[in-house]
């Protein structure tokens, strides 16, 4: 934390032991744009693409990059609708009792673990559908419209007193210290209020 000093380890990865030794490097992106507590934290990982399109995975059918890409506005979703229908669905996801209870004829390893990447993947799908019926969705960059010539001068200054702050030892008190803190806590507000008045502008489109 910024005003004491006081840190912790607690965003972390979950790879598997496959993934793990492709793991290339691993890191914490600390700059003076993260408006949040938690620090982003970066892993880069080395894999065959080509292994994945000749395996047969779900991944090898990938979209054209014309396609824009949506993302869920969970901002503006029916969570009751939604709530409901996961119930609903999820009812029908049949659980492997038999191998989660231990209970399972000659268990081995690759049908255990076929068996509950199963069980993950239809979770997965049901939750999915839900989401198609009830979340609307948008492009990717639709809101970008927001960002004007204002908010990218706040973002570099707010870079630059950061910067500045953490060469001198990221002291606790100080003029750059309150500079950094001052230009954060600017932009943080000014991305708050534009972003506000964006989605007020964006309601009345459809009244």
């Amino acid at each position: 934390m910024e005003t004491t000093g006081a840190g912790s380890y607690v965003d972390h990865f979950a790879v598997s032991d496959s993934l793990y030794d492709k793991i290339v490097a691993v890191s914490i992106i600390d700059s003076g744009i993260n408006l949040s507590d938690h620090c982003a934290v970066s892993m880069d990982v080395c894999v065959s693409c080509q292994h994945l399109l000749s395996s047969g995975s779900t991944y090898s059918s990938i979209e054209p990059q014309s396609k824009r890409q949506l993302t869920f506005r969970w901002d503006k979703s029916d969570i009751f609708s939604y709530n409901e229908l996961t119930r609903d669905i999820l009812n029908t996801v049949q659980v492997p009792t038999h191998v989660l209870l231990g209970c399972a004829s000659r268990p081995n390893r690759d049908y255990i673990v076929a068996v509950i990447n199963q069980y993950y993947d239809n979770i997965v799908h049901a939750l999915y559908c839900a989401s198609l019926s009830c979340i609307p969705q948008k492009h990717r960059g639709f809101c970008e419209y927001l960002w004007d010539e204002e908010l990218t001068l706040l973002k570099e200054s707010a870079i630059h007193s950061f910067k500045l702050w953490a060469a001198l030892g990221k002291l606790r008190n100080g003029k750059e210290c309150h500079n950094m803190r001052q230009n954060k806590l600017r932009y943080k507000l000014a991305i708050r209020s534009e972003a506000a008045a964006s989605d007020k502008r964006l309601f009345r489109c459809f009244e």
